[in-house]
């Protein structure tokens, strides 16, 4: 790997002493893979040799990489695999006991979904958690993700970060994972190397401060701002949480580390005499890729806006509405706890059931918001029946009275192919059924005399045919 010549004099000016060992492990040493397992999800599969990723539950750090591909628990949700550096988010919910009691969180930045899904396992499960993301071709791969992690506490929209500002600051945590430069990413993707130069640094850090001045106007006073980026470059990293700070009235949290982390603490002094503080993941002293996190609080001296919704030109009708009593019998049998949802039915279509305690958020909220999905999508009704969603095949919410089909591997990569698969259905059953491997759903198959039909979405489908 040739690094260019000015991100080597930075990173010697910023490393010193530490410069040989960082360019020793970033192109001779091995990306680390790291899984984060759903603790809504069990039982989870075993790997072997691994480690505990030290600074997030439920996380495990594998010595080799399997053909995650072709293993079927992925698909159905039960664990994620992330960049373990990334996971410090769930040392931060930790520390600040965020988990304490239900809040209202949001992911600007969130595709793929990796730490919107952390969020929605970390957080009180009675918090609402919305992931956001604006370029479109990211959005079907977040919602995605997001569907097979299977918790009911997620939303996903599509918008400009500027798009939330008239919800006024609502929001008890805001994380915005902004995109960046991707110099923590040179190990793992070196084609990343080939697009690296000094404006494309600095264009990042343009684009950051205006996605971080909309995060800011977002948080509650005594509400924390999340930042985070794969990147090295102070412009975007430790320039930027102090910028926030002195500009948007938030002051910096120190974090508790472990010295066998690895993990370097950075400090930045602000014009009023505070500091803020950045955490550095190196690959030469972590366990995992670059990495930056700050986490910041808006102070209750700052004067908050009135939060009142003014979203100016409306993106046309009110596509969310109340789902009309007669279909719900139609839907609430196919859930464990139906009384602890709130049904609606977007533009007379796709049903999805939503979370009493911030099922009153969704029709305003998406007034002036692409709301792709939320809470549970449960499917839409065809005539006298309703047709399932994969949302509702790999949701925890799923009752337990849906018929079920369990598949051994063979059989279960065939049906995530979208191919038929070898094993037998019993011969009194009929509709649809759910497809289990592991006793983990995987989807739908429709049961008809003689033969099923296979409804795993084609965009889905696993392409290897190995």
């Amino acid at each position: 790997m040739l690094l260019p010549a000015a991100f080597t004099r930075r990173m010697e000016r910023l490393l010193q002493s530490e410069y040989k060992d960082f360019t020793g492990a970033l192109t001779q040493g091995a990306a680390a893979t790291a899984i984060r397992l759903n603790p809504a999800k069990k039982p989870h599969p075993v790997f072997e040799d691994t480690t505990p990723v030290p600074w997030c539950q439920n996380a495990l750090l594998l010595t080799r990489r399997p053909q995650f591909t072709l293993h079927p628990p992925l698909h159905a949700g039960v664990y994620y695999v992330q960049e373990a550096s990334s996971m410090f988010i769930d040392q931060i919910i930790k520390q600040l006991q965020l988990d304490r009691q239900p809040l209202l969180a949001a992911d600007l930045c969130a595709a793929p979904g990796g730490k919107t899904t952390l969020l929605a396992s970390g957080l009180h499960p009675d918090s609402l958690v919305i992931a956001n993301e604006v370029i479109k071709t990211r959005t079907p791969v977040l919602t995605e993700n997001v569907t097979k992690w299977g918790l009911p506490n997620i939303w996903v929209t599509a918008n400009d970060t500027a798009d939330f500002t008239p919800l006024g600051t609502i929001f008890d945590l805001v994380l915005t994972d902004a995109p960046c430069s991707g110099e923590g990413l040179f190990r793992k993707t070196p084609d990343a190397v080939q697009e690296w130069s000094e404006g494309n640094v600095q264009l990042c850090s343009a684009r950051q401060r205006r996605i971080l001045a909309n995060a800011a106007r977002l948080v509650k006073s005594g509400g924390y701002l999340i930042y985070s980026t794969c990147t090295y470059a102070e412009e975007e990293n430790e320039q930027n949480a102090a910028w926030i700070a002195a500009e948007y009235g938030f002051e910096s949290v120190q974090l508790m580390l472990q010295p066998q982390w690895g993990i370097t603490q950075t400090q930045t002094p602000l014009p009023n005499g505070k500091t803020v503080y950045g955490y550095r993941f190196y690959p030469h002293k972590t366990v995992g890729e670059g990495f930056f996190v700050a986490c910041l609080q808006k102070q209750q001296s700052h004067a908050p806006s009135s939060g009142k919704q003014d979203f100016g030109k409306k993106l046309g009708k009110q596509p969310f509405e109340k789902l009309p009593k007669k279909l719900i019998p139609m839907v609430q049998n196919r859930l464990q706890n139906p009384d602890a949802y709130t049904f609606y039915q977007k533009n007379q279509a796709e049903i999805f059931a939503v979370p009493n305690n911030y099922a009153h958020l969704l029709p305003h909220i998406a007034i002036g918001l692409v709301v792709k999905q939320a809470g549970i999508l449960m499917g839409e009704v065809k005539g006298n029946e309703l047709v399932p969603a994969p949302a509702l095949a790999l949701s925890i919410e799923i009752s337990g009275n849906v018929p079920r089909v369990e598949l051994d591997l063979p059989d279960a990569l065939a049906f995530l192919r979208k191919q038929n698969f070898a094993a037998p259905l019993p011969d009194n059953l009929r509709g649809w059924t759910l497809v289990t491997y592991q006793l983990h759903p995987l989807g739908w198959i429709k049961a008809l005399p003689n033969r099923y039909n296979n409804y795993h979405p084609t965009e889905w489908r696993i392409k290897n045919l190995l």
